[in-house]
């Protein structure tokens, strides 16, 4: 359990600092009617790419970009990145097990 956990910490705090925006993975939300409505851009978790939608101006969530552009620049590029993970045979002399994470586009 405390491997799976301490994995889960070290996997998102690299994303975190390779500048992966969890943003990408909110749902699309166009917020209440009201007029005008402002086009706006989300990353599409289902198709992987950055979709257009009419926003109502309030109570979003971050996956909203005014920019195609800022959209594809945050999400599509970064969700090319794909993992590989490899748990390592366990030294039992060190009662430890390795992991190595590896990432590639």
């Amino acid at each position: 359990f405390y491997f799976v956990v301490s994995f889960v910490i070290l996997a998102c705090s690299f994303l975190e600092t390779e500048g992966w925006h969890l943003n990408c993975t909110y749902p699309k939300y166009d917020g209440p009617w009201q007029r005008p409505r402002v086009r706006s851009y989300y990353f599409s978790n289902k198709t992987k790419t950055c979709r257009k939608f009419w926003y109502g101006g309030c109570e979003g969530n971050p996956n909203n970009f005014e920019r195609k552009r800022d959209c594809k620049r945050t999400c599509e590029v970064l969700n090319q990145i794909k993992p590989r993970i490899e748990v390592l045979p366990r030294d039992h002399s060190r009662r430890s097990t390795m992991l190595l994470v590896e990432w590639s586009a």
